[in-house]
């Protein structure tokens, strides 16, 4: 008993069902974060399907969002499926985006409700191939993920002197935590993976 099975063809009868189907490659599953959107202390789950193809848009990208309901667990009644043009961050659906290839959760806002960040590792940003960019959706108490506040970032908005540069994979990894102080009161911390990041040697001033 508690298990369940899911994919995106799944139901809970009663014609409420996912609102995608399963296709060749789709890859549902590949990046999973829990978290609780709605505020109504049961867990729910983002699932990525980063190679789901939207339109002729091949493996553009798409989270799909199940709710958990106290006491009964995950229901695909008011599930969401997310994808870059409903997000509303200005973010573009193009071909091989892969929105959704990594998914983090936790309360980066400071409200008590959890957010959904969500990687797009191969996004073209300023003229550059496969930069990667960042998606931050915004958990609202009673409805779940919504867009309201939901904000786009890349290497260039973060404010730290990065900028974005050709095939980084800007938020290829993600994870969400209080790294700088386990006591303080407030939202915790994003860590975000840049892994082809070119990085200089100090010395020579070769890229590593």
């Amino acid at each position: 008993t508690g298990l369940r099975y899911l994919d995106q063809d799944s139901s809970d009868g009663g014609g409420v069902e996912m609102p995608n189907s399963c296709e060749v490659s789709d890859f549902f599953g590949q990046s999973l974060a829990a978290g609780g959107w709605n505020g109504d202390f049961a867990a729910d789950l983002a699932i990525g399907v980063a190679s789901e193809t939207l339109g002729t848009t091949n493996n553009a990208g798409a989270v799909q969002v199940v709710y958990g309901f106290p006491g009964v667990g995950l229901r695909v009644a008011g599930n969401q499926f997310w994808r870059e043009s409903n997000v509303a961050t200005g973010g573009v659906e193009e071909a091989e985006d892969h929105f959704g290839l990594a998914l983090a959760a936790g309360d980066v806002t400071g409200d008590g409700i959890d957010d959904l960040v969500i990687g797009t590792p191969y996004e073209d940003v300023a003229g550059f191939t496969d930069a990667g960019a960042i998606t931050l959706l915004w958990g609202q108490p009673g409805t779940g993920l919504d867009t309201p506040g939901s904000e786009l970032y890349d290497q260039t908005s973060l404010g730290d002197g990065e900028s974005p540069g050709q095939f980084e994979n800007f938020g290829f990894a993600l994870a969400i935590g209080d790294f700088v102080d386990q006591n303080a009161i407030g939202a915790p911390d994003l860590a975000i993976g840049i892994p082809q990041e070119a990085v200089q040697d100090p010395a020579t001033g070769e890229d590593l």
